[in-house]
C-alpha cells in the first residue's frame, strides 16, 4: 500500500510541476511594427544580437526582463534552448572580450510595456497577455 502512495505522490508532483513549473511568456512589439508573427530562431538571434535590423532596415531594440525572473527563465529556455544563467555567461564573455552588450533590462512587465510603447523598434516579452494601446503580441512560430 505504501508503494502505491509513493507512486501516486510522484505522478501528482509531475502534474503540478507541469502546470506551474514553466511560466508562459508573450512576445510584444509596438503596434507600429508590421510583424504579426516571428520564428523562434529569429527571436533568439535578435536577443543574442546576431540580427540587428527589422525587415524595414530599422535597428531592433530588444528588452529583457530582470535577471532572476521566472518569465526570463521561461523565455530563455524556450527561445534559446538554454537557461537564463547560460545566456548570462554568454553575455559576460562577449562583454569581457569587447564584442557586444546584452539587451537592455527592465524590472517588470509594466516597465517592458512602457518601453515598447515609447520605442517603435523595440521587442520584449511579458508574463501575461497584453491589451494596451500601442502594443501588440506577436505569435512565435
Amino acid at each position: 500500500m505504501k508503494r502505491f502512495w509513493v507512486i501516486g505522490l510522484f505522478f501528482f508532483s509531475l502534474a503540478v510541476s507541469s502546470a506551474f513549473g514553466e511560466g508562459k511568456f508573450y512576445v510584444i512589439v509596438n503596434s507600429a511594427n508590421p510583424l504579426s508573427a516571428i520564428e523562434g530562431g529569429e527571436l533568439s538571434k535578435i536577443y543574442m544580437k546576431k540580427t540587428s535590423q527589422w525587415p524595414n532596415g530599422q535597428q531592433i531594440l530588444p528588452v529583457d526582463q530582470a535577471e532572476g525572473s521566472s518569465v526570463r527563465e521561461s523565455f530563455s529556455r524556450e527561445v534559446h534552448g538554454k537557461s537564463a544563467s547560460d545566456i548570462k555567461a554568454y553575455w559576460e564573455q562577449r562583454i569581457f572580450s569587447g564584442r557586444g552588450t546584452p539587451p537592455l533590462e527592465k524590472g517588470s512587465d509594466g516597465e517592458v510595456i512602457a518601453y515598447i510603447k515609447a520605442n517603435p523598434n523595440a521587442v520584449g516579452y511579458v508574463s501575461s497577455p497584453v491589451s494596451e494601446p500601442n502594443v501588440k503580441v506577436l505569435k512565435v512560430n
